[in-house]
């Protein structure tokens, strides 16, 4: 054809350029100096090969077919417009990025596409050995495309090597976007454009996003076990759900859809902040650090390893908000004053603590405001676990709430370490609503100390057997409407007479039992006022017990009892009114303890 240009150069290869007509290698195996094709129609032919040596491959129109077992080779590569493919079959077609030039990239004032066709064998592919690149003057989104059957995809072979894809932004909002699956290698996002990668991908080296936007669409676009740091003023934008090995670094994360990372089992640092609707989920025996007030609002769920959750400034924005939950004997830690958030929307609400697993308070600030513990056979602690008055603890006010769970492990849910009771609980009041769980003597072991900023008081509802065993300093009083709250137990009979705090005991349908010292005869002395008000029981399993507050007596079906012999409940001071009072003994534990009044 007349129109196209056969150019000879100083040695023996020639630059091709094709305007139109056609130009078939028919399998051949030709080496140019440079090639061009705007309007022409170029095919390879089966298992032809050309190789460019000096210039660059330049795509800007036309057809350009590379078929199957054929490769067409260069440097650089430089795709504007046309129809471009390369096919699959028996060994499959090869586009070739080579090492050491300018690498591929996507130009010109519209939206360039390859197509890397599917086969039952072996699909066509680019393989890419040089960095990728795209310019800030397309009007459309740049496409790598796979064609043909889904089982068997078109892909990207990274080969061994860490590849840079710096992607200008220019008119669209998704500057590139590749279908095809990414596999081996590495992959680093830079350049101040959006980069969607939409495919399969298996590539197993990290991924680095340094600037602009890498954007993870359709669940698969990173391995599970790929390790993703994103710096400032990178973003990772996860557009539909998305598994990854780990999260690092100082940039953005946009959940749209949910994120779940650490399935590698590193231990990771993630300091930028995540936003959007989505969730996130921490998996793997690692720990995540994150070190910012992220905004995200899909919830936290944390299945492994630890959490910590630090910011560098106390401000009524937590590191996470809304709910969490930790399974799976996973640690939430909590490492600077008010992690958790303070302000209307902006805190966790909720935290389900579930078998096994903890959320844990190391800092010595305020923690927890407004915030409703649902323990399903997990622990909240503070203070390294360890009971003091002095200690780490969490502030319980706000609206908060602790609720213990009936679970099918017959598991004891545990809070340790210290509990500060706050302002702006219904009536001064932190319930704890504890559930029955068959099987269980002890539903909920409290062995935290409990204190109070002001007058405060505890309640305990529920079916169910809450044991405390830390000293309480609170004044507000303790009522208890359900269940059994008891201050030593069966097998531990650690009972501290502290534990009640100094205020007035209320009980209602429900009983408050004593438990005792390792079985030795100890004399107890209990100073809080106590008043039964109708289906009340009194019990002593253990140890002599002197009730010296005074003990007031209403309505009917109030009951008092003991269980070892000479191991008496005493009313040692004022008894009163008008209520009816029995007097039993528990013969199920081997009893002949005695109920005695000391005073009238």
């Amino acid at each position: 054809d007349q129109s196209n240009q056969f150019n000879q150069t100083s040695g023996q290869e020639v630059s091709v350029n094709l305007t139109s007509g056609g130009w078939d290698l028919n399998g051949q195996t030709e080496t140019v100096y440079a090639f061009s094709n705007s309007g022409g129609t170029f095919t390879t032919g089966a298992g032809g090969s050309l190789t460019g040596v000096g210039a660059t491959i330049t795509w800007s129109g036309g057809t350009n077919t590379i078929n199957d077992a054929a490769t067409v080779a260069d440097t650089h590569w430089d795709v504007s417009g046309g129809t471009n493919t390369v096919e699959g079959g028996a060994t499959g077609g090869t586009l070739h990025v080579q090492t050491g030039g300018i690498g591929f990239e996507f130009t010109g004032a519209g939206a360039p596409n390859i197509t890397l066709n599917s086969d039952a064998t072996v699909a066509g592919r680019m393989l890419l050995e040089g960095n990728f690149s795209s310019a800030n003057t397309l009007t459309g989104t740049a496409t790598i495309t796979s064609g043909g059957a889904a089982a068997n995809p078109g892909f990207i072979d990274l080969g061994a090597g860490t590849r840079t894809f710096t992607i200008a932004d220019a008119a669209p909002a998704i500057d590139v976007e590749i279908l095809a699956s990414i596999q081996n290698g590495g992959v680093t996002k830079d350049g101040a454009g959006t980069l969607r990668f939409s495919g399969v991908n298996t590539y197993t080296s990290p991924t680095t996003v340094n600037a602009g936007v890498l954007s993870l669409f359709g669940g698969s676009a990173i391995a599970d076990s790929n390790a993703v740091t994103v710096t400032s003023p990178g973003a990772l934008n996860v557009d539909a759900s998305e598994t990854i090995g780990s999260l690092a670094g100082t940039g953005s994360v946009v959940l749209t859809g949910s994120l779940t990372a650490g399935g590698n089992n590193s231990s990771t640092s993630f300091s930028g902040v995540a936003s959007g609707g989505g969730g996130f989920t921490k998996e793997g025996t690692g720990t995540l650090t994150l070190g910012a007030e992220n905004t995200y609002t899909g919830g936290t769920t944390v299945n492994g390893g630890v959490l910590e959750l630090s910011r560098p400034v106390n401000s009524g924005t937590g590191t996470i908000r809304g709910n969490l939950t930790i399974n799976n004997g996973a640690i939430v830690r909590t490492t600077t004053t008010n992690s958790l958030g303070w302000g209307g929307g902006t805190k966790v609400n909720t935290v389900n603590i579930n078998q096994g697993s903890r959320l844990e308070n190391i800092a010595s600030g305020d923690q927890g405001w407004g915030l409703t513990v649902n323990l399903d056979g997990g622990e909240l602690r503070s203070n390294n676990g360890v009971s003091s008055t002095g200690g780490q603890y969490y502030s319980l006010g706000g609206g908060s709430s602790i609720n213990s769970l009936a679970n099918a492990g017959s598991v004891t849910s545990v809070i340790s370490g210290r509990i500060n009771l706050r302002e702006s609980n219904a009536a001064n009041t932190l319930t704890f609503n504890v559930a029955d769980t068959p099987g269980n003597a002890t539903d909920l072991l409290v062995t935290a100390a409990i204190t109070q900023s002001g007058t405060r008081a505890i309640a305990k509802t529920g079916a169910g057997t809450m044991l405390l065993t830390g000293t309480g300093t609170f004044s507000g009083g303790t009522t208890i409407s359900g269940g059994i709250l008891a201050l030593g137990g069966d097998s531990a009979n650690n009972q501290n007479d502290a534990s009640l705090g100094t205020g007035a005991v209320t009980i209602s349908n429900a009983q408050l039992r004593f438990g005792g010292n390792a079985g030795a005869t100890v004399n107890h002395f209990i100073s809080n006022a106590i008043t039964l008000n109708g289906n009340a029981v009194l019990g002593s399993i253990d140890g002599d017990q002197y009730l010296q507050g005074g003990v007031a007596i209403n309505g009917a079906g109030n009951q008092a009892f003991t269980r070892w012999g000479g191991k008496d409940l005493i009313f040692d001071s004022a008894v009163s009114g008008s209520g009816a009072l029995a007097i039993d003994d528990e013969t199920a534990g081997g009893g002949s303890g005695a109920v005695r009044f000391t005073t009238a």
